[in-house]
């Protein structure tokens, strides 16, 4: 059995990682809290790694900042707090470090959702792998588009979309702000862990984008919901807000195709969700 860490574990992403995998792998955590291994990864220090740690799966990062300190902090949490990890794994001898980046990272600055996030986890992909060619690490950049599972703590990074299911599990108006129908592109959790695990067990040194194939519009979106969510919902669009811009990409390797594994689609993503999405669960999801 191997021995993996994980940073980050009692994030949406983490936790539910942990949780697919433990059963497969020794799991050692680490992070700021409720961890084996306690580290607080905005300091100068560098992490201990436990004796017989095969691979390291990095998830530890942070979303958004909202004033000069917490740009600070998220350049020294998503930048130095990579680095920190690949010296760990060089000091401690751990062949691999997957790092959970996001597809983010490849937005141009010409884009509206480019900003001190999306920078951060580009710079930090350069300056690991600059790292890790030096000292023969095996690094794998792993990078999801937006993700949502059953665990309503996704919802707090994906508004939008928990925002309607939760009003079509009530059977409230689906909302979209402006008269534009932009795009979007979702990814279940349970396919960003299947790549993990398996980039584990080949011990990847890929670039990997875990996105769907296909980009949705948000009125697709709203009535996928409404149809499997059996909702008596409408579809609105509030044209006096101000409307909402394109969010999509485009898949240029599909490595579920080329390590024959299993790809939950979004359709089947938001009919796993409307078994889980009952009235209760609506009212805990905070969107």
């Amino acid at each position: 059995m191997k021995k993996i860490l994980v940073t980050g574990p009692t994030s949406a992403v983490g936790s539910n990682f942990i949780k697919f995998v433990e059963t497969k792998y020794k799991i050692v955590t680490l992070g700021r809290r409720e961890s084996d291994i306690i580290f607080d990864f905005t300091g100068n220090d560098i992490p201990v790694i436990p004796e017989g740690v095969d691979s390291i799966v990095h998830f530890a990062g942070m979303l958004s900042a909202k004033d000069d300190n917490e740009i600070l902090s998220m350049f020294h949490l998503n930048v130095s707090g990579l680095l920190k990890i690949c010296m760990a794994a060089r000091q401690s001898g751990v062949k691999q470090v997957i790092y959970i980046s996001s597809v983010s990272a490849a937005i141009s600055k010409e884009s509206e959702y480019y900003g001190y996030y999306s920078l951060t986890k580009k710079q930090a992909e350069e300056q690991a792998a600059l790292y890790c060619r030096q000292y023969q690490i095996s690094l794998c950049i792993i990078r999801p588009s937006q993700i949502f599972g059953k665990d309503h703590s996704y919802a707090k990074s994906q508004s939008l979309l928990y925002l309607m299911m939760q009003n079509a599990a009530k059977n409230k108006p689906v909302n979209i702000y402006g008269s534009y129908d932009a795009v979007r592109n979702y990814i279940y959790a349970d396919n960003l862990f299947f790549i993990i695990d398996k980039a584990i067990e080949v011990c990847s040194a890929d670039k990997i984008d875990v996105i769907d194939e296909r980009n949705y519009k948000l009125s697709e979106i709203a009535n996928i919901i409404i149809e499997t969510f059996d909702s008596k919902s409408s579809v609105l669009f509030l044209n006096d807000k101000p409307d909402i811009s394109d969010n999509g990409f485009f898949l240029k390797e599909n490595y579920f195709v080329k390590w024959d594994i299993p790809f939950i689609d979004f359709e089947e993503g938001i009919e796993i969700m409307s078994a889980y999405f009952s009235d209760k669960y609506a009212e805990e999801c905070q969107c």
